[in-house]
């Protein structure tokens, strides 16, 4: 995990909340790199890009396997994959 996310996850800590949602694209190219339109997700477990179709293989392009950043269509997930993500979060920020 790069060292911005990092900070990120421990300040979602320290103010005990279980995840973060992220949609600004500058927020999210300074934590990431990534440029493409989408949402960055961090729950207790994963960081997850959801992203549309057309930008899958850029995002994908810019990550490494350092970032352990999950990227997802958004197209390819129903309501309860949705509500899957946060299912044990009481507490999510919003920047």
């Amino acid at each position: 995990m790069n060292q911005k996310m990092l900070w990120l996850r421990n300040a979602i800590n320290s103010m005990n909340l279980q995840g973060m949602i992220v949609s600004n694209p500058v927020n999210i190219y300074y934590l990431t790199n990534i440029k493409a339109e989408g949402t960055l997700l961090l729950t207790r477990k994963e960081i997850i890009y959801l992203t549309d179709g057309r930008y899958i293989e850029d995002v994908q392009n810019t990550i490494t396997l350092f970032d352990e950043i999950m990227v997802y269509n958004i197209k390819d997930l129903d309501k309860d994959d949705l509500e899957n993500l946060f299912m044990y979060c009481e507490n999510v920020g919003f920047e």
